[in-house]
């Protein structure tokens, strides 16, 4: 850069050329105003979309929260009968670590 070269400041209120100050066209406010709708817009579709991800979200616990419930009482029921039937024979209902509900005896 040599010596007599000069400056220039942009700023978002004013533009300073060498040796002159001028103001901003229209058509820069005008860009900004689209830009801000534009930032606005996009807020809005991925707000929705943030929306219905959740509601996705809560059915599926909703419909985990049935199933786990319904197995629940499943393997309360089975437990039951198998004690209920063979009282004094020290037969229980098991989980393997593979998961599968087995019945082991005494």
């Amino acid at each position: 850069m040599t010596a007599n070269a000069k400056t220039v400041d942009v700023t978002p209120s004013t533009v300073r050329a060498p040796g002159r100050a001028c103001r901003p066209s229209p058509s820069f406010f005008l860009f900004q105003e689209r830009l801000a709708r534009w930032k606005l817009d996009h807020l809005r579709q991925h707000a929705a979309e943030l929306a219905e991800r959740l509601e996705d979200a809560e059915r599926r616990l909703s419909y985990a929260d049935e199933q786990a419930e319904f197995w629940r009482e499943q393997c309360m029921r089975l437990e039951e009968a198998i004690t209920d039937e063979d009282s004094g024979s020290g037969r229980r209902i098991g989980l393997t670590l593979s998961g599968d509900l087995v019945v082991v005896g005494a």
